[in-house]
Formats: C-alpha cells, sequence, structure tokens
C-alpha cells in the first residue's frame, strides 16, 4: 500500500520526530509534526494488544542488488517482538547493502535495532543532515 505524498515532502518525512535545539525557532508546523509522530508511535505501540503483533507490515528487496549477490532492502516496515515499531521507506533510513558470499547456502538474515547506549549521540548534525535541522522532519 503506498502512501499519497505531499508537495516536495517524502510522506516518510512527515511522520519523523522533531529534533529540538537550543535557540530553535518554534513554529506551529513542530508540534504539528510532534502530534504526528506520537500519533503514529502510539497507534504502532498498541498492536502489541492484538494476537500475533509483530513482523514486516511491509517489506520490499532490491532485485538488482540479489542479482549481485547482496542483500538491500528498497524498503520495509512493521514491528519487533519486542514491541519496538521500525519504518525503513525512506532511503536514508535503510542498512547498507549485505554481501552474500557465493557458496552460501540456507543462511538466514536477521533485520535487527542497535543496543541503545547512554551517553551517545542520537542524532548527528554533521554533513549529511539536512538543513540545518538534520532529522526533524519540519524543516520550515
Amino acid at each position: 500500500m503506498t502512501e499519497p505524498t505531499m508537495s516536495a515532502t517524502p510522506v516518510a518525512a512527515l511522520r519523523q520526530r522533531v529534533v529540538w535545539t537550543e535557540g530553535m525557532f518554534l513554529r506551529p508546523q513542530h508540534f504539528q509534526q510532534l502530534e504526528r509522530h506520537w500519533e503514529r508511535y502510539v497507534a504502532l505501540r498498541c498492536l502489541p494488544l492484538q494476537g500475533f503483533y509483530w513482523g514486516f507490515d511491509t517489506l520490499e528487496l532490491d532485485r538488482e542488488q540479489l542479482a549481485l549477490g547482496k542483500v538491500a532492502l528498497r524498503t520495509a516496515s512493521g514491528v519487533m517482538r519486542d514491541g519496538t515499531p521500525f519504518d525503513l521507506s525512506h532511503p536514508d533510513d535503510l542498512p547498507e547493502p549485505l554481501d552474500v558470499p557465493a557458496d552460501a547456502k540456507d543462511q538466514l538474515v536477521v533485520l535487527a535495532l542497535p543496543l541503545w547506549r547512554g551517553g551517545g549521540e542520537e542524532v548527528s548534525f554533521g554533513a549529511g543532515a539536512a538543513g540545518g535541522n538534520g532529522a526533524n522532519g519540519a524543516n520550515g
């Protein structure tokens, strides 16, 4: 199921959390973005209340990469077994392709989240960050 896009902003960006920074000029869009993020997050977190709630909602592999001996995602979304929702619908969110040795057979490929480490950076405002607000999804 494909969601419609609005203007030039990818739909995935409309679901990202706002990254608050000191001195940030607050606009109504930031609070609207915050609400969109939390509405989606709560909806996904409520899925465990149903039986068999975890697994992929969407999963699409890159067939061109498979032909080259690599496993690469084009898009994936769903809920981890512990109830953590994930949405890898934007190219910037996707993990690097996994090289598969030519002699590999009957191997299991696992999608996992990195362990959370206290005191580490959760957001980077480096050269790869879009605009000045990297991952806030409510630039404007």
